[in-house]
């Protein structure tokens, strides 16, 4: 399993995002003032995965919400097992440059 290297920048989402890895106290964290996201910098490659969708997922439903698209914020646990079930479904299928499927049958041997 290669390693994913922070801190990034993702252009072209109208303002840059950093996700950099130095949140503490937390899994990680989206800062709309700054677009930066954190996560922990000792969580291993699949974690940091599903806190970056995770983060993302909340960004996505703000927006979603100011546009009027949703009524409603989804709750906490919502986020969480749409990020975790997205990660793991990413990763299985061979589409995270830093996790193969293999790595996910090693760190999750009850989804194999």
């Amino acid at each position: 399993m290669s390693e994913l290297t922070l801190p990034i920048t993702i252009e072209g989402l109208g303002s840059p995002i950093t996700i950099k890895a130095d949140a503490e106290g937390a899994f990680g964290y989206f800062d709309e003032t700054t677009g930066e996201i954190g996560v922990r910098a000792e969580a291993d490659e699949l974690e940091k995965h599903c806190i970056i969708v995770h983060e993302f997922l909340h960004l996505t439903a703000s927006t979603l919400k100011q546009a009027g698209a949703i009524t409603r914020q989804p709750d906490e646990a919502f986020i969480v097992n749409a990020a975790t079930q997205l990660t793991v479904l990413l990763a299985k299928a061979g589409m995270l440059a830093h996790v193969s499927p293999a790595d996910v049958d090693v760190m999750l041997p009850e989804l194999s």
